[in-house]
């Protein structure tokens, strides 16, 4: 690696570093911050690329940290991976987004807590298969392969019951619903021509829109600070 990118990446490295204490300075001095896991089977639905995205469940993990404040709601920022199955014309595929909301929480016992609340998302699908394309109009049959990404923005809400095991371990189930767009003004595709296989393959680019929507019922286990 040259030393000038070296020395871009040394100080990049040092920017997060600091960010990231900087965060943890911050979160260890609020009381009753709570960090929690999550894993779900997820019920994915999307359009375009993915419209044949029909094999369920799609596997989904993450995790969320919530810290109080002085009003009603906590505020509640999550990130999550989902592993998309692969069928129709799909390969293989993931979702990835990140989360950030608030949330209310009314204790229904001094061991039971229910919580709901909308959350704000920013997310990223990638996905790899292959389609066919017919053009009756202009006679053509080609068999398209994709490969790449899209992302977006878009809205969610959580909402859950937990269980207090300890003084600070939670148990619990919530159901999670979220969408946001999906896309990208240039994604690389490629065709093959069915009617003259001696072609040869013909690169270009696709401007895709779509979006991304599930609904999770996940399990939940955290710690109370």
């Amino acid at each position: 690696m040259p030393l000038r990118q070296w020395k871009e990446v040394q100080k990049m490295l040092r920017q997060r570093l600091i960010i990231i204490i900087t965060l943890i300075a911050g979160l260890s001095l609020a009381q009753g911050m709570a960090i929690y896991i999550h894993g779900s089977p997820s019920m994915t639905l999307s359009n375009d690329w993915f419209d044949y995205v029909n094999q369920f469940p799609s596997p989904e993990a993450g995790f969320s940290i919530e810290i109080p404040t002085n009003t009603v709601f906590t505020i509640r920022t999550e990130g999550t991976y989902v592993m998309l199955p692969s069928g129709g014309v799909l390969e293989e595929g993931y979702a990835i987004y990140g989360t950030v909301g608030g949330i209310i929480k009314n204790d229904l016992s001094p061991a039971t807590q229910i919580n709901i609340g909308p959350q704000l998302i920013v997310g990223q699908v990638t996905a790899k298969g292959r389609y066919r394309s017919t053009n009756y109009g202009e006679e053509e049959d080609y068999s398209i392969d994709f490969d790449g990404s899209g992302m977006g923005v878009g809205l969610g809400i959580v909402a859950g019951l937990r269980f207090s095991l300890t003084e600070h371990l939670r148990i619990g189930a919530s159901l999670s619903a979220n969408y946001f767009g999906v896309a990208n003004e240039k994604v690389p595709i490629v065709g093959f021509n069915y009617d003259e296989p001696d072609e040869g393959q013909t690169a270009g680019t696709y401007r895709y829109n779509g979006e991304y929507t599930a609904l999770s019922l996940r399990l939940i286990l955290g710690y109370e600070f």
